[in-house]
């Protein structure tokens, strides 16, 4: 708007200016008035000529805004319509999902619940094991674990003396002497006096038959 403004401002000026210079100029040398009398009717000339472009141009501009107002606001009213028809999402269609969606939610809760825990024994075996001890000392207990203890003597090379001396020593249960490792196989057969009868009876591997029969 105000370089529109000023652009008429400039042509009303020049208009005005021009139109002057005419009316000054016939007065002098048509009508035969004097110097000072053409040249205040010419002042008056322009002036009056710049108020009626001004007057003229101004008119204008109001209708092109008028008429830039029109179309805003048919465009609103165009626009309007579309929005307000445009459904939000039936209730009825919420409800029909969560409905439809239950069933499943309490399926996989039934799923969960059914699902057996995992067996002590299953969670032995994932247990980390200790590391071994810098004496070779293997992990002993000072009770049976429940249920009591394991019969040793299915171990052959074990009979009933040597099952008493393990047990008072700690050993009560087949997973105790699977889990051996080398060191620990040392230490037991210094303290027990067994001669290497672990590796050569294969203590270890049947342990370790017996176990996964066990389960």
């Amino acid at each position: 708007m105000s370089e529109t403004n000023s652009g008429h401002t400039q042509r009303i000026g020049l208009i005005s200016a021009i139109a002057g210079v005419v009316a000054f100029l016939a007065l002098m040398m048509v009508a035969g008035y004097s110097t000072a009398a053409s040249l205040i009717v010419a002042v008056l000339v322009a002036v009056l000529v710049g108020i009626l472009l001004w007057i003229g141009w101004y008119e204008d501009d109001v209708e092109g805004i008028d008429g830039k107002v029109s179309d805003v606001t048919e465009s609103v009213a165009d626009v309007a319509p579309e929005v307000v028809e445009t459904p939000a999402p039936a209730v009825e269609d919420v409800k029909g999902t969560v409905v439809e969606t239950a069933p499943e939610a309490v399926e996989t809760v039934e799923e969960v619940v059914a699902t057996p825990a995992a067996k002590p024994a299953a969670k032995a075996k994932a247990a980390a094991k200790a590391p071994v001890a810098k004496d070779g000392k293997p992990e002993l207990l000072t009770a049976a674990r429940d249920g009591g203890a394991d019969d040793l003597k299915q171990i052959k090379g074990v009979g009933p003396k040597l099952e008493i001396a393990l047990n008072e020593g700690g050993i009560y249960h087949l997973d105790q002497i699977a889990g051996l490792r080398k060191k620990e196989v040392e230490w037991l057969n210094e303290t027990f006096d067994l001669r290497g009868r672990i590796e050569r009876e294969g203590w270890i591997a049947q342990a370790k038959a017996l176990v996964k029969k066990a389960t």
